[in-house]
């Protein structure tokens, strides 16, 4: 039976011409990490397209991202520099969406480290109430960017 794939995302920045005996940071060849790193991204496309609610997360405008030590996230951005997180508590976007162990946030840069606004963060909620709540801080910050963006075309004339 043939496998059909709904969805495919890659990692951002990825790269064909690459130098073939170039050494990564972890001491592969680049051959051999691009390898690794397409064998994993076959696993998250794998885990994405097994359930529906996961597709979902693709079409509304979230794409999985690395945060670091191998966990993933559904990263999606905000016209003024924050962004969304939702993930489950293993740090992994292929969680059971039913399970109550989803976490969303919106996070803001400061500095050399991203916060967490205090009421812009819901943890231990099944993937369908991290996503509505995610639209709600999306109306919330997607207002207001919207405004803020129409009050500059009024200021400057641009």
């Amino acid at each position: 039976m043939k496998t059909t794939v709904l969805a495919t995302v890659a990692p951002s920045g990825a790269t064909r011409s690459q130098l073939k005996n170039a050494v990564s940071l972890y001491g592969l060849t680049l051959k051999k990490s691009d390898e690794i790193s397409a064998r994993f991204w076959e696993i998250v496309n794998r885990r994405i397209n097994e359930a529906p609610e996961l597709v979902q997360m693709l079409a509304d405008g979230y794409q999985p991202e690395m945060t670091g030590g191998g966990c993933l996230a559904w990263r999606k951005n905000f016209h003024d520099g924050s962004y969304l997180f939702i993930t489950y508590y293993e740090h992994d976007i292929g969680g059971e969406p039913e399970d109550p162990v989803w976490i969303v946030g919106r996070y803001t840069d400061h500095g050399d480290e991203n916060c967490v606004e205090a009421g812009e963060f819901l943890a231990d909620v099944r993937l369908a109430d991290a996503t509505a709540f995610a639209r709600e801080l999306e109306v919330i910050y997607g207002h207001q960017c919207c405004h803020l963006a129409k009050r500059l075309v009024r200021e400057t004339g641009i």
